[in-house]
């Protein structure tokens, strides 16, 4: 059996959570509900390879999704309210 790269395994973790649009607040919190840890770095070998698998077993969003879940990331990341975001796409787009 060849050795488990983690680095790799997390790599590819934040890639599956990424494109089903998951926060790392909703990652945390499978991770309590499932395994009762808080963190990936807490995990066993198996577990994270479970969680992976798991990530990898989700639906994968249509592009509509992946590209709003992208957006809602990045304003929540600016901090930008809704109130904001309708201000910039009125004055951007005219919408």
């Amino acid at each position: 059996m060849e050795p488990v790269n983690f680095s790799q395994v997390i790599a590819q973790m934040d890639i599956e959570m990424q494109l089903r649009g998951w926060t790392t607040v909703q990652g945390r919190e499978y991770l309590k509900k499932t395994y009762g840890k808080r963190s990936r770095t807490l995990l066993t070998e198996v577990e994270l390879l479970d969680f992976l698998q798991y990530l990898e077993s989700l639906p994968t969003p249509t592009l509509d999704q992946v590209l709003i879940a992208k957006i809602n990331v990045e304003m929540q990341r600016l901090g930008w309210t809704t109130q904001q975001r309708q201000e910039y796409l009125k004055k951007t787009y005219g919408k």
